[in-house]
């Protein structure tokens, strides 16, 4: 019986995990323009493809990674920072920093969940926000 349970087990978790990643989920990117030493604002815009929506009840964040020569106000966001979270989509807003003229790359990744009437999968996505400072 101990077996079988741990095997069911083994099941449902690789169940789980064989989703993530299938993009069931658009990312867009606002506010990629800066003027050097000047806060700016990057907006993070998640929608759930045709016929899902998000998980209301899933434990979603964002973790950024600023490159050298920006600073990020806040690296890591959860669902309570978002501007908007519904099932309809996301927004999460990015302030950040760059100190000199140019183009810096943040990264990071966006760990949220979509369903249909028949499923839930959960999805680790790639972020890229480009930024340019003139």
């Amino acid at each position: 019986m101990k077996k079988a349970f741990a095997l069911a087990a083994l099941l449902v978790t690789f169940a789980g995990t064989a989703f993530a990643g299938d993009n069931q989920t658009t990312l867009k990117y606002e506010g990629l323009s800066a003027k050097a030493g000047t806060k700016t604002v990057a907006t993070i815009t998640v929608e759930p493809k045709s016929g899902r929506k998000l998980n209301m009840e899933y434990p979603t964040k964002v973790k950024l990674t600023a490159p050298e020569g920006v600073k990020i106000e806040k690296a890591a966001l959860a669902k309570g920072d978002a501007k908007k979270f519904e099932e309809k989509g996301a927004k999460f807003e990015v302030e950040y920093t760059v100190a000199a003229p140019g183009k810096k790359t943040i990264t990071g990744e966006l760990k949220i969940a979509t369903c249909t009437a028949d499923d839930c999968a959960p999805e680790v996505a790639a972020i890229t926000i480009e930024v340019e400072a003139k």
